[in-house]
């Protein structure tokens, strides 16, 4: 599990450091097992979350293969599913009133070294 970092605008608070869950047992529990105090997580190869379980809401990114957030949701409370068939990768953070990408928007994506990953959802 490693870090990288989202950016969605130009300003400091636009972006975002994230934890990289891409095994399908870190991918399943995403958010779950780290009970909200780990900021945000990165879910590869994946189109689709739920909330089933959680005890606290959470905003999601749903993002396309080419950077594109596809869909984007704030408060998401337990019991939930949210998907978009275009989406290839999520992000997804314990709810926030702090800046967080809207649909339509574009995302770019690089490692904790700083090496740039673009926009492709990997």
């Amino acid at each position: 599990m490693g870090t990288c970092m989202v950016m969605f605008g130009a300003r400091p608070e636009e972006r975002i450091e994230a934890r990289v869950l891409a095994g399908a047992l870190e991918r399943l529990k995403g958010l779950l097992a780290l009970d909200g105090g780990c900021g945000a997580v990165l879910l590869e190869r994946c189109g689709s979350i739920h909330t089933f379980g959680m005890r606290f809401a959470i905003d999601v990114a749903l993002v396309s293969r080419e950077g594109e957030v596809v869909r984007s949701e704030r408060c998401v409370g337990p019991g939930r599913i949210v998907k978009n068939r275009r989406a290839r990768w999520v992000l997804e953070r314990p709810a926030s009133s702090a800046p967080w990408p809207a649909a339509g928007m574009r995302v770019e994506r690089s490692d904790a070294e700083g090496t740039a990953a673009g926009a492709i959802g990997r």
